[in-house]
């Protein structure tokens, strides 16, 4: 199915996401048959969700604007996914569950961090 028109905002999302693809496909392709091998889930787990950002009709606006805030959101969804063993990439519906965690995830910290400089508390981007 192809995607619909979307917005500025949306269009940022998908190039990001895009980018950040490409290089991890770069990366994987430059290794060795073993290193490919031994990241089979993490190949799996960037084409699915580089599929759900190419295809799915509609992003919602929570999502699209914490992606945005991400260094390399495919990565810190990995890792996410990695933490919590519940999550799955087997259907759309499942990876928008991934992506709400992260977002409520995110939410959190910002508001911790927003506590944190209230108090005057230095924070470093590994904390983030």
């Amino acid at each position: 199915m192809r995607r619909r028109e979307c917005g500025v905002l949306e269009k940022k999302l998908l190039r990001k996401v895009q980018r950040e693809h490409s290089l991890f496909k770069y990366q994987m392709l430059s290794g060795t048959n073993r290193e490919i091998y031994e990241n089979c889930n993490k190949i799996s787990f960037y084409e699915n969700l580089n599929e759900y950002f190419l295809y799915k009709e509609e992003i919602s606006k929570e999502i699209i604007e914490t992606g945005l805030r991400a260094e390399n959101l495919l990565d810190e969804l990995y890792q996410l996914y990695l933490k919590y063993e519940w999550l799955q990439i087997t259907s759309w519906e499942k990876i928008e569950e991934i992506l709400r965690v992260y977002a409520g995830e995110r939410a959190t910290i910002i508001q911790q961090c927003k506590l944190q400089d209230k108090k005057g508390i230095q924070i470093t981007m590994e904390q983030l």
